[in-house]
């Protein structure tokens, strides 16, 4: 059978997003609690390296416990790439997050992140979640700041209820 010549070659767009998998995976693991100012926006990956018995699985591995994205705002929008912080912002507040539970070191963490443009980053977001089934985007819901839901809930999100807060400060 013939290929129609108005069709994609949607396997060439596969690979591209696993190309982008692979090179966040090939990232060196920086330090949450060191992590520096940079530009850009793309995709990002948060590694355990504790001893939390739920997180025993992951320990050790090159497995994600949350993987997120930023995007801009349009397909291929750069005239805000230069100064866009957008990956950064998003680990500090999850770092802070972390920081400020009763029973988790922000020591135990570790993220690697890839800048890109378009709409990259949401194909390999979903990827990296259907590869890895990172626990806090699958299984313990309420991490993210942006949870859906959250202001329709009465109680507290599972992830406040197995990392309780210091204080009840919003993030």
């Amino acid at each position: 059978m013939t290929k129609n010549k108005h069709e994609t070659d949607n396997d060439l767009s596969s690979k591209l997003v696993n190309t982008y998998i692979r090179l966040l995976e090939l990232q060196p693991l920086t330090p949450l609690a060191e992590l520096r100012p940079f530009i850009g926006k793309g995709i990002y990956a948060i590694y355990y390296t504790g001893t939390f018995p739920a997180y025993k699985s992951i320990t050790g591995k090159n497995i994600p416990i949350y993987v997120g994205r930023t995007m801009y705002k349009g397909y291929y929008r750069k005239d805000d790439s230069q100064k866009s912080k957008s990956i950064y912002s998003r680990l500090i507040q999850h770092a802070n997050r972390i920081k400020n539970t009763t029973d988790l070191k922000i020591d135990c963490f570790g993220c690697k992140y890839v800048i890109l443009d378009g709409s990259w980053p949401e194909a390999c977001h979903d990827e990296l979640i259907i590869k890895y089934k990172p626990i806090w985007n699958i299984k313990i819901r309420g991490f993210s700041h942006r949870d859906p839901g959250t202001r329709r809930r009465d109680s507290l999100p599972e992830w406040d209820t197995i990392h309780p807060r210091c204080n009840k400060a919003k993030f």
